[in-house]
């Protein structure tokens, strides 16, 4: 009688034990696909900024102080544009 309520309890706990893992593996997947689609957000909303920048002609650009070269890294953060138009590598 020991024996036999002894398996019943070891097998309640591993499917306990087992429950908390899945539990866990579906938040871990959750926040890597969150982090996944904010990733993929940004860098769509990174080229969308580049895009737009590339619309302005040579002049409209000169006046916020940006080559037509330099495009790609502002929009992706590589450089900045200070307000006294002189360009900072980060």
């Amino acid at each position: 009688m020991d024996k036999h309520w002894r398996r019943q309890m070891s097998g309640s706990i591993s499917i306990t034990t087992s429950r908390r893992e899945v539990s866990k593996s579906l938040a871990s997947s959750s926040r890597i696909l969150s982090a996944a689609w904010k990733a993929i957000m940004r860098h769509l909303s990174r080229r969308a900024g580049a895009a737009r920048l590339r619309e302005l002609d040579g002049h409209e650009l000169q006046d916020i102080g940006l080559a037509r070269s330099e495009i790609r890294a502002v929009a992706f953060g590589l450089i900045t544009v200070s307000n006294d138009r002189t360009l900072r590598r980060d």
